[in-house]
């Protein structure tokens, strides 16, 4: 395929092909699947089988996060796990990064259904939260768990309260992070960066 039909195919210009095949333009997420999905391969397939760079990272997709969906293990087996190539973002470096593939509409406005949130899984206490961030919180009841992905926020008395967005009715209220109604409540990481499925 030459350059200018990969260009038509990806909407773009053939100097813009060139300049992400030289490394001039960043191959980012979007590119990676719109270059993929012109080319009718896997994202990973644009990059040397060297990768990752340091221009790029390799993420383990290691399970769902679902709302209302109470189980003893929220991680897939080994061999359904899967990985995905992302640029490499500043403070990516050393840390511990994994993929959760969404499921449900608790955070559909921002993280629509199948999607990928990366999330930092460096434990955090509710003194470490960030008004407006989004994190992977596990409630726990009798053994089992939900983990969903959730904005957070304080309100003017000092609570933290896990906040949805989605368009769902069945999903608008806010939940105390202390909620009475679980034995516990654990932040497992903070959602870093997303990426959706096309």
């Amino acid at each position: 395929m030459s350059l200018q039909q990969l260009a038509d195919r990806t909407n773009t210009t053939d100097s813009t092909i060139s300049k992400l095949e030289v490394g001039r333009t960043t191959l980012d997420i979007d590119w990676m699947m719109r270059l993929a999905d012109a080319l009718d391969i896997g994202p990973a397939d644009l990059l040397p089988a060297s990768a990752p760079t340091s221009k790029t990272r390799q993420i383990d997709i290691v399970g769902t996060v679902e709302p209302g969906r109470w189980a003893s293990e929220h991680s897939w087996p080994m061999a359904e796990r899967y990985s995905i190539i992302v640029p490499n973002q500043p403070g990516f470096e050393g840390r511990a990064i994994e993929g959760r593939h969404v499921l449900g509409d608790l955070m559909n406005k921002t993280y629509p259904a199948n999607s990928i949130v990366l999330v930092d899984m460096e434990p955090l206490s509710s003194q470490e939260l960030e008004a407006g961030a989004h994190y992977l919180i596990a409630r726990i009841n009798d053994g089992l768990s939900e983990e969903t992905v959730r904005g957070v926020q304080c309100d003017d008395k000092g609570q933290w309260w896990l906040v949805p967005e989605s368009t769902s009715p069945e999903f608008q209220a806010w939940v105390p992070l202390n909620d009475s109604t679980v034995k516990e409540t654990r932040i497992l990481g903070r959602v870093v960066s997303s990426w959706v499925q096309k």
